[in-house]
């Protein structure tokens, strides 16, 4: 455990320890390289034990199922404003019509993503999207466990680190909670990205009041930046991003994140969400141009949801061989980088600004240049050649239902377009 050894490695900053001490002789504190971890007031320290035995790294839960149900699933109706398919907006819609309560993660005016808790339709929308920053929990896991008691449903969502720490916090099940973890590469702390921020402002002139890290119309990762003076600037390949960048090598997560204890089957969640990368390969009659959701049903629990919204969804029976093959981190973490810790090193003694024209910059090698020509086309209400095939045999496959004809022959197509 970390409070005894001081291995970062064995540290996720869940803040379970926290969350459960009533002594207070714990806080959370950010270290040199901006990752938050607990540290122990000794004077307030009582022995009690309870840090430690709540700690869901020195103690892994992986009592949920080790063969959950696999599905490729879109909400018709939101996926456009979400950055995959729209599935957590459906479980919390659900859940906010049972006059329950949300928790997941929504940046403040101050830009800072936290953790918070939403009651209704309306607050839902701060909860959307992608956001590639590890949240602040803060009393998060003490007010959930106030509404559990107080018998109302819970959703909580967030990486499979944050379920297994409010699990482990709450030490018993509730028949009133509900949860779903992420499949989740890693998590770059808040401190890079105020840096990163403020990078953006020096560079505009103007302070940024909204950030995205996905283009919910057309599922991929791009940067797109709202400042207060109204401008706007958009980076369509997200690699061209020195944030975003970092975020892709790897650079950015924390020691954990190599040895995550929770990258593998069983998850952590009721319900475990994700991009359903590869659904082209796998179920190609879905239409993908909106975004596709893996699900993964892991409890009985995540059942009963799951059989109350998927009326509303279009959703495809899948396999979780399937939805391994390009969603490696679903039972693997990622592994480090040979360069990421001389990234720290020189994050702390060089500026950002030089940062991200050296390590940070992206080589034209990994550029994606077909993006901003994609970008431009579809804004204008075009699509690319290749695009409309994939409609028409898309199409072809759901009136007639040949799908391996289908499949070979847009394959061909897609050769001979390129």
């Amino acid at each position: 455990m970390y409070l005894n050894s001081n291995d970062i490695y064995e540290c996720s900053g869940c803040a379970a320890c926290y969350s459960i001490c009533g002594h207070k002789a714990i806080s959370m504190q950010v270290d040199e390289d901006g990752f938050v971890i607990p540290i122990k007031n000794k004077n307030l320290c009582t022995d009690c034990g309870l840090c430690e035995m709540v700690c869901p790294i020195e103690h892994p839960d992986y009592s949920n199922s080790s063969i959950p149900s696999a599905f490729a699933a879109y909400d018709p109706k939101e996926r456009r404003k979400s950055s995959s398919g729209g599935i957590f907006y459906s479980v919390a819609k659900y859940v906010i019509g049972q006059d329950g309560e949300v928790f997941g993660a929504a940046f403040d005016d101050n830009m800072q993503l936290r953790h918070i808790s939403v009651k209704t339709i309306d607050g839902l929308e701060s909860l959307r999207g992608s956001k590639y920053v590890q949240s602040n929990i803060g009393e998060t896991f003490r007010n959930v466990a106030k509404s559990l008691k107080a018998d109302r449903l819970v959703y909580f969502t967030g990486t499979p680190c944050q379920v297994a720490g409010l699990k482990a916090f709450l030490r018993k099940s509730y028949d009133n909670l509900i949860t779903s973890d992420l499949v989740c590469h890693g998590v770059p702390n808040q401190k890079l990205f105020d840096i990163h921020l403020k990078y953006l402002e020096n560079s505009m002139g103007s302070k940024v009041n909204a950030y995205s890290f996905r283009d919910c119309r057309y599922w991929m990762i791009r940067e797109k930046v709202h400042y207060i003076n109204g401008k706007e600037t958009v980076k369509n390949d997200g690699n061209m991003s020195p944030y975003l960048y970092a975020f892709g090598l790897g650079y950015s997560y924390r020691d954990c994140c190599f040895d995550c204890k929770f990258a593998k089957i069983p998850r952590q969640g009721d319900i475990t969400l994700a991009d359903y990368w590869g659904i082209g390969k796998f179920h190609p009659e879905l239409d993908d141009r909106g975004g596709v959701s893996m699900v993964l049903i892991n409890t009985t629990k995540g059942l009963r949801v799951w059989n109350e919204i998927k009326k509303d969804l279009v959703v495809k029976e899948s396999s979780l061989e399937a939805c391994k093959e390009y969603n490696p981190n679903l039972v693997r973490p990622s592994e480090e980088p040979p360069n990421r810790k001389e990234f720290l090193r020189k994050l702390k003694i060089e500026t950002y600004e030089s940062l991200s024209s050296t390590i940070l910059k992206c080589p034209p090698s990994i550029r994606n240049k077909n993006i901003e020509r994609t970008m431009k086309l579809r804004e204008l209400g075009l699509m690319q050649p290749i695009d409309a095939c994939k409609v028409f045999i898309k199409k072809t496959v759901a009136l007639l239902g040949v799908n391996k004809w289908a499949y070979e022959t847009y394959g061909r197509i897609r050769k001979v377009l390129k």
